[in-house]
């Protein structure tokens, strides 16, 4: 599904994201599809076209990626750091398939 669209600034362009991890740029006259933005692990909840050259993408990865309209790449990408991030808990005794997830979500690594 696709989960947000924006118009850019002169109305001829329509940005769109979706459960398939991308940001896509739509020629508003033709219909075609002018460039696809990849790099979120998981799905693009939300953008913003920041200006005519720049646009923010937002993720259920917890990432937020800053995107070069122009070239179509990633500058920057934001990421919150988790508490757990690389913490092995690959045979740890005593914990509940709740706690398992719940490091796991916060960085932890279960193999």
């Amino acid at each position: 599904p696709i989960l947000c669209v924006r118009f850019s600034a002169d109305g001829r362009q329509l940005f769109s994201s979706g459960s398939d991890r991308t940001v896509k740029q739509w020629d508003l006259a033709t219909g075609q599809c002018l460039q696809t933005f990849c790099g979120h692990g998981h799905w693009a909840w939300s953008m913003a076209i920041v200006s005519a050259d720049l646009m923010l993408s937002s993720s259920q990865d917890q990432t937020i990626q800053c995107w070069d309209l122009m070239t179509g790449q990633s500058i920057q990408r934001l990421e919150v750091p988790r508490p757990y991030a690389g913490m092995d808990i690959t045979g740890a005794k005593g914990l509940t398939d709740a706690q398992r997830q719940t490091l796991t979500v916060l960085g932890a690594i279960s193999q």
